[in-house]
């Protein structure tokens, strides 16, 4: 009787060993603070989600400090500004959206963006343009007027929404080719060594 119970527990055991290495396989990406879609009143509606590469053992993330020797530093403008910038110097369009309260987005400030070749990549091969789609401030782009419009419990600006695509999450960069079509989104810190090479796609 003893070694029947004894069989019955290790068998349980071993279910459950299974069960929690299959649950612990996630998709890859990057870091990213998202918006959920949830109506539940009792948490916020803010969640940091931090994935993992999908092997056995977590993959931890690391944050890259940049070198800044010369205390660079990238030329931000609005989007109205770049537009207007594209059409006396054609370039890429680089779009960062960000929001206050991102701490992935304030890490890519302090670190990535600090980095003194991604500062050079970017000014000499894109206009690049900071845009928080929480401020509540139209923006005019081929004689449409993007206002503040209500998504969930949010609220955002419309043009950041078509960015996007409809996905809410921070940070993200979207790439605008030099006529004004978008080329590509990227969403999620990304590292100096990441960025580096995504930028040197569309250099010179």
């Amino acid at each position: 009787m003893l070694g029947k119970i004894t069989g019955y527990i290790l068998t349980l055991v071993i279910i459950s060993s299974c069960a929690l290495s299959s649950n612990s396989e996630n998709k890859i990406d990057q870091p990213v603070d998202v918006i959920e879609n949830n109506d539940s009143e009792s948490k916020s509606s803010v969640k940091m989600e931090t994935y993992t590469t999908g092997a056995k053992a977590p993959v931890a993330y690391t944050v890259e400090k940049g070198s800044n020797p010369e205390g660079l530093s990238i030329n931000w403008m609005d989007f109205e500004s770049a537009i207007d910038a594209n059409q006396n110097e054609k370039k890429y369009i680089l779009i960062y959206t960000y929001t206050d309260w991102c701490s992935w987005c304030k890490k890519m400030k302090a670190t990535t963006f600090q980095d003194q070749e991604i500062i050079n990549l970017i000014n000499e091969n894109f206009h690049p343009v900071l845009l928080n789609p929480e401020i509540k401030q139209d923006i005019a782009y081929k004689e449409v007027l993007y206002e503040m419009k209500a998504y969930g419990k949010k609220s955002y600006n419309e043009l950041a929404v078509n960015l996007l695509g409809g996905k809410m999450s921070f940070p993200s960069i979207v790439i605008l080719s030099k006529r004004e079509v978008k080329k590509e989104t990227i969403n999620g810190y990304q590292s100096i060594s990441v960025l580096k090479q995504m930028l040197k796609n569309y250099s010179k």
